[in-house]
């Protein structure tokens, strides 16, 4: 069996959930993994697996758009901290003798994989925008530029690039594979039901949903808001992964931000997507394009009752397209990593 270090992006939960998916396979398989992480990330993995903490990169929202001087200014100050990180992974490295480099979006571990001239994985759905030939509105296209640096930059030079996607695309690198999304087991064996209620998901501040989901005749559940409330058709629910998976499988839809784990697991349930993109995040604008452009749901920058009203409208038409989404489960991607162990040892 391999040794594995293996490295976890931290902000938000994302990361964590589709990693934890591939860890228990590799633990499943015997084989020895450490695995460096940071925020949100960190306090979940660690509880399955050995973990060692870092300091990593975060993102700072503002009114659902990305703030870049915030996120600059942010981040700078934390460079004595990601040096201290690096010292730490490369003892770890010469501890544990890592025969593979596992990267989920984490450019420490990337780092360490270059300088001791190890095989280096990239697993998660970043790459869908490097690496094949995506289709966008030419108005994201600064955007673009920005994120496709900085995931070039996060992941640089991999032995091979596992990519899940909801939209297959024409590959650019021979080094990369595309797959459904990651699912856990969680989402696996849930039953969907078509109900009442639409769910809404949002992972930064909307100041006004509130007066928007009041004026629409539907019920809807709120997550987000990290609030225990009720009024006459809304509900908001404190963050619970169990709740919120219940709710989510039997929800009529989904109105959400347009993170890949959120809309993975919807469209699994088959159920339509208003996805709201944080501006000036184009990995977020890509997952919405395609949304749209597959007839699954809809794309908007805001969200207004005209936009929620002729939204539930449509839904039926967006459920029949959700029929052939493609469900293939998780043993396609695991299937290609354990193979690339093999050859890579």
């Amino acid at each position: 069996m391999s040794r594995i270090l293996y490295g976890v992006a931290g902000q938000g939960f994302g990361h964590a959930m589709r990693s934890k998916v591939v860890l228990d396979h590799l633990k499943q398989n015997g084989h020895a993994v450490e695995v460096v992480t940071y925020g949100q990330a960190f306090p979940y993995l660690k509880k399955f697996f050995s973990c060692h903490e870092v300091s990593g990169l975060h993102l700072v929202y503002k009114q659902n758009k990305l703030d870049y001087l915030s996120t600059v200014i942010q981040d700078t100050k934390k460079f004595p901290e990601v040096v201290k990180s690096f010292n730490r992974i490369s003892r770890l490295v010469d501890r544990f003798s890592p025969q593979l480099v596992i990267s989920d979006y984490e450019p420490l571990s990337s780092l360490q994989a270059h300088l001791n001239d190890l095989p280096l994985i990239s697993i998660g759905n970043h790459h869908f925008i490097t690496n094949t030939e995506i289709k966008f509105p030419p108005k994201y296209y600064k955007e673009y530029l920005t994120v496709k640096m900085i995931t070039k930059a996060m992941t640089p030079k991999a032995d091979a690039y596992l990519v899940t996607t909801i939209a297959p695309e024409k590959i650019t690198d021979p080094k990369t594979f595309l797959f459904p999304p990651l699912l856990q087991d969680d989402v696996l064996r849930q039953k969907p039901r078509v109900g009442e209620s639409i769910v809404v998901y949002v992972t930064s501040e909307f100041t006004d949903i509130m007066d928007i989901l009041s004026a629409v005749d539907a019920q809807f559940i709120v997550y987000g808001l990290n609030k225990n409330e009720r009024t006459k058709n809304v509900t908001l629910k404190e963050f619970s992964r169990e709740g919120f998976i219940d709710d989510l499988r039997s929800a009529r839809a989904v109105i959400a931000n347009a993170g890949f784990t959120a809309i993975s697991e919807a469209l699994y349930f088959g159920k339509p997507y208003l996805a709201l993109p944080i501006s000036g995040q184009f990995e977020q604008i890509i997952n919405a394009v395609y949304i749209e452009r597959l007839g699954l749901g809809e794309h908007h920058e805001k969200l207004t009752v005209k936009i929620v009203n002729n939204f539930l409208r449509q839904i039926e038409t967006y459920r029949r397209n959700i029929i052939p989404y493609k469900k293939a489960g998780n043993r396609p991607l695991l299937r290609k990593l354990d193979t690339l162990i093999e050859r890579f040892m």
